[in-house]
């Protein structure tokens, strides 16, 4: 029995292809391989991902003893005569740069042996400045906080296409410029965005005998339905025609709204509270904060490539901590660094009475002919109603001079406080405070 295995290591290897003698097996994805001269391994149409290391297996058939080696397969390109390298195309990421951010540019290329390559800014070298970054194989040039600003542009025979900007917001003034040099007669030309005819202003370089440049030039308000259009000047002369195209990418603000979808605010409940910004492109960063405590509850960062609306939704359940609790949703993007804020609250939650015991607070002592304080601290929302019990549990009444409760109230807090004047030891006994609001009653002794 023999067997062929592919890999770097005996715990990764596969099995490729296996044999008894009579039968032979292979697996499914190495159907280029075969056995030759007995065990042998032949590989058919060799590819680079053939490249590997290949174990031999031999064992007996009837001691099951074991045997194996291995070599390592290099696969190298096939001889070919040289090729003249061409620049194929240069990619821009991202294709519409923006003063102080970063731009990479990928020149593709052909040739044989693969080519070097070399940048030049204006026809000299790259000056040596840290924001220029080159790529190992030198193909990819990075460029960081990119000055100036960055044009679109098209050239085709004497004409040129330009629009020019810097950073784009609804509101800013844009200005989109179709310019050529040369031509008799001079060439017309013509901005459309979309199909639609835009009136430009069209004007030639005064004092001009030869080669003389022509303008169209628009300028609009920018709003942000302008946001992705494209904006095509086509130029007309008798010998030719041609046209190029600008894509205009606003960055514009937003505006944000929160809202509450849970009607009631009881202990207990799950209260979702969104967060929602109606506009922006990029779409905006949300955030909601328990104002509290300056505590991140959750964050959304949409794609930068993603635009308009976009919501983030929290949802918990509440507990009488959470009265008059306030809570604050943070939208940005790169338009608007200073987060626009939208705030909910503060919450109203209702919950049942709670006594706040103290240690040794359950047995009051007193001397006969003393008085008596007996103290019933709570929290409730709403406010509760308060009355006493005697030890016959018998509501107690404020209306002698023997018997007097007084009551405060701060916010949800609530103190009731019965005094008893002049005590004897018939006055000894068991008294109950029961508290009640809308949601419990509470019993206390």
């Amino acid at each position: 029995m023999a067997a062929w295995h592919k890999g770097p290591e005996p715990t990764d290897r596969v099995k490729i292809i296996e044999t008894n003698g009579d039968i032979v097996l292979v697996t499914e994805g190495y159907e280029n391989c075969s056995f030759v001269d007995g065990i042998s391994l032949k590989i058919n149409n060799t590819k680079f991902d053939d490249e590997d290391t290949y174990w031999c297996e031999v064992q007996e058939e009837y001691t099951l003893k074991k045997d194996e080696g291995y070599l390592y397969l290099n696969v190298t390109e096939p001889l070919q005569d040289p090729v003249e390298p061409q620049i194929e195309k240069l990619d821009l990421d991202p294709a519409v740069a923006i003063e102080n951010e970063v731009i990479a540019i990928k020149c593709n290329s052909t040739g044989l042996p693969p080519p070097t390559y070399s940048w030049l800014l204006n026809d000299l070298p790259l000056p040596d400045e840290e924001r220029y970054q080159l790529s190992e194989s030198d193909s990819k040039m990075t460029i960081r906080n990119v000055e100036g600003p960055t044009k679109c542009s098209m050239a085709t025979m004497q004409k040129r296409f330009n629009c020019i900007w810097n950073f784009l917001q609804d509101g800013d003034e844009m200005t989109i410029i179709c310019e050529t040099e040369g031509g008799n007669p001079l060439p017309t030309f013509t901005w459309f965005n979309g199909s639609h005819e835009i009136q430009g202003e069209y004007f030639v370089e005064p004092e001009c005998d030869l080669d003389c440049t022509a303008i169209n030039k628009y300028t609009w308000t920018l709003r942000k339905y302008d946001n992705g259009i494209t904006c095509t000047c086509e130029g007309h002369h008798q010998e030719t025609q041609s046209q190029g195209e600008c894509q205009i990418a606003q960055k514009s603000p937003f505006v944000v709204t929160v809202q509450c979808l849970t009607p009631s605010n009881k202990e207990g409940d799950f209260v979702l509270i969104i967060c929602k910004s109606m506009d922006g492109n990029p779409s905006a960063t949300l955030v909601w904060f328990n104002e509290t405590d300056q505590q991140e509850l959750i964050k959304i960062s949409p794609k930068p490539e993603e635009s308009g609306s976009i919501k983030l939704e929290y949802d918990w359940e509440i507990t009488r901590a959470d009265n008059q609790g306030e809570f604050r949703c943070e939208a940005t993007n790169i338009v608007q660094s200073s987060p626009l804020l939208c705030t909910y609250g503060p919450l109203n939650v209702q919950y049942a009475p709670k006594i706040q015991e103290q240690e040794n607070d359950k047995t009051v002592v007193v001397y006969e002919a003393e008085d008596a304080e007996l103290v019933c601290n709570m929290t409730s929302n709403p406010s509760a109603d308060i009355v006493w019990l005697d030890k016959t549990k018998e509501p107690i009444l404020n209306e002698t001079n023997s018997r007097i409760i007084q009551e405060t109230t701060q916010d949800t807090l609530i103190q009731s406080v019965l005094i008893l004047h002049d005590v004897s030891r018939k006055d000894s006994g068991i008294y109950t405070c029961v508290a009640n609001n809308s949601m419990v009653e509470l019993l206390w002794r």
